[in-house]
């Protein structure tokens, strides 16, 4: 099923590009404030990789450009949706293996009681 390009899809992944670079700023901020900031730089990377994503996917296409740029640009495109869902699976990875070890904590310390 072929999808329709749209200048819409482009504004999208702009947008999803600066909410990414305020996601980093403000964990700047927070980090120079000394507050504790649980999340990792991965988490505010991940919406400027699917923007990104979208934009270099879409833009070509709306150009109307030769086939093998559109080629090229699909192919840095994908690239880009692999890094971002390998960076989902490890966040879900590290939440997996840190719930596992607070369930131990807690077995251990109702057990010492």
């Amino acid at each position: 099923m072929y999808i329709e390009t749209q200048w819409i899809n482009v504004v999208v992944g702009i947008c999803l590009i600066a909410a990414s670079c305020a996601f980093m700023i403000a964990q700047t901020r927070r980090r120079h404030a000394q507050k504790p900031w649980h999340s990792s730089l991965f988490w505010s990377i991940i919406p400027g990789l699917v923007g990104g994503m979208v934009v270099i996917a879409e833009t070509p296409r709306l150009l109307g450009v030769d086939a093998g740029s559109l080629i090229i640009s699909d192919m840095a495109a994908n690239a880009l949706g692999i890094v971002a869902l390998l960076l989902v699976l490890r966040a879900i990875v590290i939440l997996c293996f840190r719930l596992v070890r607070s369930v131990f904590d807690r077995m251990q310390t109702s057990a010492t009681k």
